[in-house]
């Protein structure tokens, strides 16, 4: 599991726990050049909440001094309805990647709501202008600043909630997710030499086989059902993944399991929030952890801790040497529903906590 230190009440975007404004997950780089960190986040616009996501959702360019924020909205990327925003940086060609989920053309009809919740009496209306006008149907775009210019960048490989990851050598993966809905998925990875080959669309797609951790053998069906992949590959040279394990489906993975009950709630109670780790030598075959390598709850700098009602969209920041440092995620205040809640209490946002490494244990375990 994550050792995680207190987070700010605060939020790292879009306030804490009741604010007025509701975002859900990013990703985060910081700009060698400004020294800035750059996040590239789903805001929910005219004040609704997550359950509004569809057509609400923004894609915000924000920065901040420090990696846990609080982050300053500096311009929007793209209106509604622009989600799933993901960053990427490749620190040979200095070039930045953005990539979304969005439409072939802008919305014309948002939710109305005022305060980051989404009431069931919220009307329809008029979307916020898109300001900056990035083009829509690209799911990617390229940069040689984190601020733009961009420019549609079509062979780059993009799906919903995936990410890439650029080693220091120039490579890059990108992990997606895959398989059917209701059994068994887990996620694809592609890869290309450089960022040359990635912008080109030279993508080797690299065969994926599966064990639990402590096994070397490969099972064909782990019954889960895992999105919002984050990838990258730690100084040792071995390759990691975080996600959020449940999605809606009975799983089994993490042990002990995730079920519905006829209710509709989740056994053991809210098993749903937990993220998923796996672990690989080469981005082909993954070891999948038993243990959740993250729940829903949440310790704050004020000595309060709170169980959120979900927790999803997880990334890491990375320090200069290539060390786990922080964990971004998406959090829905306490409460019933899952990530989109329930009218008038669907208050989501975005969260960034240190990652505490006690290095004398790590030494200690690795001989």
């Amino acid at each position: 599991m994550l050792h995680l230190a207190p987070a700010s009440t605060v939020g790292a975007y879009g306030g804490g726990i009741g604010s007025n404004l509701s975002s859900w997950g990013a990703g985060v780089a910081r700009d060698p050049v400004s020294g800035l960190y750059i996040m590239y986040v789903d805001e929910i616009s005219r004040g609704c909440g997550l359950g509004a996501w569809q057509p609400n959702s923004h894609c915000i360019l924000a920065t901040a001094d420090s990696p846990t924020g609080p982050f300053t909205r500096r311009r929007v990327l793209q209106a509604s309805w622009c989600h799933g925003s993901a960053l990427t940086f490749d620190p040979v060609t200095n070039l930045w990647f953005f990539g979304k989920m969005t439409h072939n053309s802008p919305q014309t009809s948002c939710k109305q709501c005022l305060n980051g919740t989404t009431p069931s009496s919220a009307g329809d209306g008029p979307c916020d202008p898109d300001s900056d006008a990035l083009p829509y149907g690209p799911w990617a775009f390229v940069s040689k600043g984190p601020q733009g210019p961009f420019s549609p960048a079509p062979g780059f490989q993009n799906c919903a909630n995936g990410e890439a990851f650029f080693s220091g050598d120039g490579s890059v993966v990108f992990a997606c997710p895959t398989g059917s809905a209701v059994t068994d998925s887990f996620f694809s990875v592609a890869s290309a030499p450089s960022a040359a080959g990635a912008l080109a669309g030279n993508w080797s797609h690299l065969p994926q086989t599966l064990s639990v951790a402590g096994s070397n053998t490969s099972v064909p069906y782990l019954g889960f059902h895992w999105e919002d992949q984050t990838i990258w590959r730690d100084p040792r040279g071995h390759y990691h993944t975080l996600m959020h394990a449940f999605r809606g489906q009975n799983t089994t993975l993490p042990e002990p399991g995730c079920f519905a009950t006829a209710a509709g709630s989740w056994e053991p109670p809210n098993c749903s929030s937990l993220g998923g780790h796996a672990f690989s030598l080469d981005a082909s075959h993954w070891w999948i952890s038993r243990e959740p390598a993250y729940t829903a709850l949440v310790e704050f700098q004020d000595g309060t801790s709170h169980q959120m009602r979900a927790r999803e969209r997880p990334h890491v920041i990375l320090d200069a040497q290539g060390e786990l440092a922080y964990f971004l995620s998406a959090v829905g205040d306490p409460g019933r529903g899952g990530n989109t809640g329930t009218a008038g209490a669907d208050h989501s946002f975005t969260l960034i906590q240190p990652i505490e490494r006690n290095r004398r244990r790590i030494q200690e375990v690795e001989g």
